[in-house]
């Protein structure tokens, strides 16, 4: 039998229900197997004999997205996120997707080669458009969808100095694996915030994974040893961690690992509000955006309304989305493990966010993840997905640059 979490953790479930309405498998199918208190109650008969681990009863375990949204609103304080993660941990058998973990153990991680290979991640980009066109299995035919080109290269003069000499508080960037390759623009525009804010920025280009997407597959002999890796380069230091993805900053935050390496991990959009200097923007007025909430930020690091908070600092009026703490089916690795459930959830937050405002200019989002995932589910009229961090740099006095 496949091993369980303890007792003690299932334990704690006083089956409510509250849970439901933030799940987004359970809004989709409305099937109670698909929710979190569904999947406490398998674990607990899979622990107790009353189930096996077969096909069905560890598909609905795996269909959960980590996204930790059940965790914000449980009354009993159920550590969902840890018990769903020990049972990835001890399962035997395949993996929940060969395509997931053969990215993952081979690819995705090595943020190096990803960087190199930019110009084939391009003409990847534009080949997947093509194939899109032919008959393609139903799953082929998504993932291919979530193939992006990657940004363009800042120029030199978009690219600030590695490390300042002032004795200002400093943020220990991590470079990671596809934030580096997919979104080097971004990476520019925040370091250029955080030193606009009054940081001094220190990017770690000896970082790779920090194992979150490995963790996500279930891979957990690799996200332990690439979480080791990010304290022992960490170790030592002082002042705040920051990661290009939330779900790489949620992912070290809650590792015991990271205890030991000397910084607090953050998040960017807390950071700018909280830094030594008041950011100052050019005046602006009348552009209105859409904020979409990546789940590991507002769940995993606890960030609120920071985001929005600073775009309406830098003059966008911000529109107030339906099922904010819904995710969009992204999660890491998810939408390559299941690309149909990831596929629903894609259209259903690009719905919710085209009912916001569907003259907005632009939806902003603040996790690479969440961008390529909305991008796949633009239709023709949509506005563009921008990174938080370019939408806010661009509006920033010039003597703040």
């Amino acid at each position: 039998m496949t091993p369980v979490p303890g007792a003690d953790l299932l334990d704690a479930c006083i089956h409510c229900g509250l849970c439901l309405d933030t799940c987004p498998t359970f809004l989709e199918t409305g099937n109670e197997a698909e929710s979190p208190r569904g999947r406490l109650h398998l674990l607990r008969a899979l622990e107790e004999g009353r189930l096996s681990a077969d096909s069905v009863t560890v598909g609905h375990l795996d269909s959960c997205l980590g996204c930790l949204a059940c965790e914000a609103v449980c009354p009993s304080g159920v550590l969902y996120g840890d018990i769903i993660q020990s049972f990835h941990a001890q399962r035997t058998g395949a993996p929940r997707s060969r395509v997931e973990s053969f990215l993952v153990r081979r690819v995705l991680w090595r943020g190096v080669w990803l960087e190199r290979l930019r110009p084939l991640l391009t003409g990847a980009a534009w080949a997947a458009g093509i194939l899109r066109r032919l008959p393609l299995p139903r799953g082929a035919d998504i993932r291919l969808a979530l193939v992006r080109a990657p940004e363009g290269r800042p120029g030199p003069g978009d690219t600030p100095a590695r490390e300042s000499e002032t004795e200002a508080p400093q943020v220990h960037l991590l470079r990671g694996c596809v934030a580096r390759a997919m979104l080097p623009a971004t990476e520019a525009a925040t370091i250029r915030l955080l030193r606009a804010a009054g940081y001094r920025v220190r990017v770690h280009e000896d970082g790779t994974c920090c194992g979150a997407l490995a963790s996500h597959a279930g891979e957990t002999r690799l996200a332990r040893d690439l979480v080791r890796e990010a304290a022992r380069i960490l170790e030592g230091t002082r002042g705040a961690v920051l990661a290009q993805a939330s779900g790489c900053g949620a992912h070290l935050a809650r590792s015991q690992a990271m205890g030991e390496a000397g910084g607090r991990v953050d998040d960017l959009s807390r950071l700018l509000v909280n830094g030594p200097r008041r950011l100052r923007f050019r005046p602006s007025s009348g552009v209105r955006v859409v904020f979409q909430d990546p789940c590991h930020m507002r769940h995993g690091l606890g960030v609120g309304d920071e985001p929005r908070s600073l775009l309406a600092m830098a003059g966008y009026d911000v529109c107030d989305v339906a099922e904010r703490d819904v995710c969009c089916g992204s999660a890491g690795s998810y939408n390559l493990a299941r690309p149909e459930m990831g596929f629903r959830l894609g259209q259903r937050k690009m719905k919710r966010l085209r009912d916001a405002d569907a003259d907005a200019d632009c939806i902003v989002t603040a996790n690479p993840g969440c961008l390529i995932q909305l991008e796949a589910h633009r239709g023709s009229g949509d506005p563009q997905v921008i990174p938080l961090a370019r939408v806010l740099a661009d509006r920033l006095l010039p003597d703040d640059a």
